[in-house]
């Protein structure tokens, strides 16, 4: 008699003197309720059927495992009918995880299932047809391996072509054709691995041609990001140079802008035939943010020379005035002295030719080693290595089959995989039989020869180790306490899934003492522990009493954990750096080798290299040594003009930045019109029959890199140059200052140093109340350590000069640390007859605390000279204002 409720009714029929089952289980839901008494009548119908056991690896080469969640479907081809495997009834009548009751004597194809991927298991091409209580195993293996070669067979004829595409388009592509020829041998190896049913080592072979696919898709990827934002700057630089080589050849005004527009045509029409790689592009995105950079150039090269010229305000001329007006008379010079200026601009695109041409920019990958970032925490390191997944892909498992892979190599002595929870959180539960329970966070699953390299069995203090594939698991001192457990009690793990909550009963083999499990570390210098992932990707590591230790394999098979890290044992140390080597080439692993003594962390890498750099050296001199010749004849042939310009009242710092003005337009318009014929010049050649190579220096960056390497050549040349022609504006001013005197025996704490500044007579007094206010201005801020203080104005003027002395201390002190205080002369001169004052300043030290005295004249030199340029900056209608 049943109460009232909802039922689950499991039917099975079985004929028992068969293999396999008769007819296919069928469930069914009773509603039990609002019935007090009565029959329930249900109709149902059993079909005939056949037991099919799923065996092999399904392992996919995309994930390097099998999928989350995978599970296996029956299909009846003639009328769609699916047939899955129902986990509470399989369950209920004991059929394991790797059983599925299909129907008989009906076409039947098979499915492998999951949340992301799918794929179809035949029978060789056609349907599977089984009788009645039949019991079968079908290997999944192959169907599967099949699938991987297909799906890398197709990525690699994908990539090849989308490489060959870019190789044809100018796009230098060796390295990458290189690594696909290495990935098709591996494909290759794979067939033949397929062929032999060596499934293991076909997917070893696919996962690495997998890999070297991926690496050059992310390459392939990259450079079409750069060539879709690549004729953005370069056309704003394109125009922007045409514009500049316009206004210096073309005299009259009316005829600039038809220039630069025409040139600016001429040089967007020649980037775009010899950078074919932008064709890859779609047009339309291509097209409108080009002509908004050409368009935003034609404004600025419109716009720039007539925006606030000759704007002068109470501080001064206006920045952008000035800056405006250095170019504009810079651009003057460079268009008077057109034959400099075209001999200056072909030296300029020789350098970039020469750049452009005979270097090769490209990647070099190899394996290299070093330290690891985190040093093994212990004395001696086990010998062998440690294979883990790079840390930007440390949710990637390491494949299963590794590990027979590396099993069944004879250089091989000891393989023991870990596999563990992390990084994810475990929502566990470990309840013994006498109701006691605690939460587990993490597991990890370790294989027999564990013992060997991490020496796990050490840390057993009751009962025993795991052996290989014992259903059983390791708890800590601490996590038996609290469960009052011994080895050989039975406990019960629970743990939440996807789809539920999931608990398998376990025997507890031994238990761990805490702190030597807390001691024991991998050879990356990380706990053995599982951990978890908090806030900005940390790791939190499980305590030892909330972790759990099984079998690798059945931690997998559980759905707990992947194949995070693989220890190895070779037989010498030469196979252990060899085997190192070839894990890390082969399918990019970091791989931490130790010979008992010091640890090396072996890792795959690509680093760029300039082939072809050594003679550009030369090149650079030669240019930079015609610059400069250049530059300083022109220095030498306008001393009438700088003198001019001196008289005009431009400061020598002004006549300085002109030259230099002269030189980074010459850079600039040098450096990106080269740039474009040295990259336009080998295509052009090759296109008309003649000799011709292609180039990969159609990017961007290196038009900003001719650029700059232009500019720090002219610019570098030009400073001399420059400074010679300061010296022509003002050939008796000193420019620096000077310690005229050193101390004598008498005077030890006397200074003498020149200040390279005059003060006019008419602003004599201006300028003495202007230092006596800035002194009392330091004196009220009394958050600063640092003081000046004005005593007293002196007159020692003769027969031959006058003479003005301002005196004033100069201190400085931290309170418990240092100190100092200096007696003061600014001393000003002027002859009979001048009508400005030198200055000189005189230092006279009268405390000294824990400083030094060059230390302190420098300080106190240096509060003269900021206070010498705030006088300097200052407009004159101000300086009548410190009366």
């Amino acid at each position: 008699k049943l109460q009232e409720g909802y039922y689950s009714l499991i039917v099975v029929a079985d004929d028992p003197t068969t293999s396999g089952m008769d007819y296919t289980p069928k469930m069914l839901q009773l509603d039990m309720t609002g019935q007090i008494s009565g029959t329930v009548i249900s109709d149902f119908g059993l079909c005939p059927g056949a037991t099919v056991r799923i065996t092999g690896s399904a392992e996919l080469v995309e994930l390097g495992a099998a999928p989350e969640g995978l599970y296996f479907v029956a299909m009846d081809a003639c009328n769609g009918t699916q047939y899955q495997r129902d986990r509470r009834m399989y369950e209920a009548i004991d059929l394991g995880p790797d059983i599925i009751v299909v129907p008989a004597k009906v076409p039947i194809t098979l499915f492998g299932v999951s949340r992301t991927y799918s794929f179809v298991i035949d029978n060789d091409g056609s349907y599977f047809y089984f009788q009645q209580g039949d019991f079968e195993t079908i290997d999944v293996g192959k169907v599967v391996m099949e699938r991987n070669v297909e799906v890398v067979r197709g990525l690699l004829n994908s990539t090849k072509s989308k490489v060959e595409k870019f190789g044809i388009s100018g796009i230098e592509m060796k390295t990458e054709l290189n690594d696909l020829d290495a990935a098709f041998a591996y494909l290759g190896l794979a067939e033949l691995s397929l062929g032999e049913k060596s499934y293991t080592q076909c997917f070893i072979n696919l996962r690495a041609a997998y890999v070297i696919v991926q690496d050059v898709e992310a390459v392939l990827e990259k450079t079409m990001s750069d060539l879709a934002f690549s004729p953005i700057p370069l056309s704003f630089l394109f125009v922007l140079s045409a514009f500049g080589l316009a206004s210096i050849f073309v005299e009259k005004e009316d005829l600039k802008m038809a220039s630069g527009l025409l040139t600016s045509l001429l040089f967007l029409g020649i980037s775009y035939y010899v950078a074919p790689g932008w064709r890859l592009v779609d047009p339309a995105q291509l097209l409108v943010p080009s002509i908004a950079a050409s368009c935003l150039s034609v404004g600025l090269a419109i716009v720039f020379p007539r925006v606030k010229r000759d704007i002068v305000t109470p501080f001064g001329i206006a920045f952008l005035s000035s800056l405006t007006s250095t170019f504009s008379l810079a651009t003057r010079n460079l268009k008077r002295r057109r034959i400099r200026t075209s001999l200056v601009l072909t030296s300029i695109f020789t350098l970039v030719f020469g750049f452009t041409v005979f270097t090769s920019f490209r990647f070099q990958a190899f394996v290299a080693y070093g330290k690891p970032a985190s040093p093994y925490p212990h004395a001696n390191p086990p010998k062998g290595l440690m294979i883990v997944t790079p840390p930007g892909l440390a949710s990637t498992p390491i494949p299963s089959c590794m590990v027979e892979a590396l099993r069944n190599d004879p250089s091989v002595t000891s393989v023991a995989p870990k596999a563990e929870s992390s990084p994810s959180c475990m929502e566990g539960r470990l309840t013994s039989d006498g109701g006691y329970s605690m939460t587990i966070r993490g597991a990890i699953g370790v294989s027999s020869e564990e013992a060997k390299m991490s020496k796990l069995d050490a840390a057993v203090i009751s009962g025993h180790y795991l052996a290989e594939g014992e259903s059983a698991l390791l708890i800590s001192e601490r996590a038996a306490e609290q469960l009052r457990v011994s080895p050989g009690d039975k406990v019960r793990l629970t743990w939440e899934t996807r789809t539920g909550e999931s608990t398998v009963d376990f025997m507890v083999a031994g238990i761990l003492d805490d702190e030597i499990l807390e001691w024991i570390s991998d050879l990356d210098g990380q706990p053995i522990r599982p951990y978890f992932t908090v806030e900005y990707g940390l790791r939190y590591y499980v305590s030892t009493e909330n972790m759990v230790v099984l079998d690798w394999k059945e931690l997998m098979e559980l759905g707990l954990g992947s194949l995070t890290r693989i220890n190895v044992q070779a037989r010498s140390a030469d196979d252990t750096v060899q085997l190192s080597v070839e894990l890390a080439r082969k399918w990019r692993y970091f791989v931490y080798a130790s010979d008992g003594k010091e640890i090396k962390l072996f890792y795959y890498r690509k680093d760029p290299a300039l082939v072809g750099s050594s003679s550009i050296p030369m090149v650079l001199v030669l240019v930079g040594l015609n610059v400069l010749a250049c530059t300083l004849n022109a220095v030498y042939e306008r001393r009438k003009e700088v003198v001019t310009l001196s008289l005009l009242g431009l400061n020598p710092s002004h006549i300085s930045y002109i030259f230099l003005a002269e030189a980074i337009l010459l850079a600039f318009i040098g450096g990106s019109t080269g740039y474009l014929f040295s990259v336009g010049m080998p295509r052009i050649l090759l296109s008309l029959g003649g000799p011709g190579f292609l180039t990969e220096k159609t990017s961007w960056f290196w038009g900003v890199v001719a650029i700059l390497m232009t500019a720090a050549v002219t610019v570098s040349a030009s400073v001399i140059p420059a400074k010679k022609a300061s010296e022509i504006a003002t050939p008796q001013i000193p420019h620096k200052y000077k310690l005229e005197y050193i101390q004598t025996r008498k005077d030890l704490h006397k200074f003498y140093v020149h200040v390279p500044y005059v003060v006019s007579k008419l602003e004599l007094g201006q300028f003495i109340s202007f230092v006596r206010t800035k002194c009392w201005e330091t004196q009220a801020l009394r958050t600063i350590p640092e003081k000046m203080e004005f005593i007293k104005v002196l007159d020692e003027s003769d027969q031959d000069n006058e003479v003005v002395k301002l005196v004033f201390s100069h201190s400085f002190a931290q309170e418990g640390s240092r100190a100092f205080r200096t007696e003061n002369e600014l001393a000003m001169v002027r002859s009979k007859g001048s009508p400005n004052y030198s200055i000189d300043l005189i230092i006279e030290i009268d405390m000294i605390y824990n400083f030094d005295s060059s230390e302190v004249i420098r300080r106190t030199t240096s509060a003269i000279r900021w206070l010498m340029l705030q006088w300097t900056a200052s407009p004159s209608s101000d300086r009548w204002d410190f009366r």
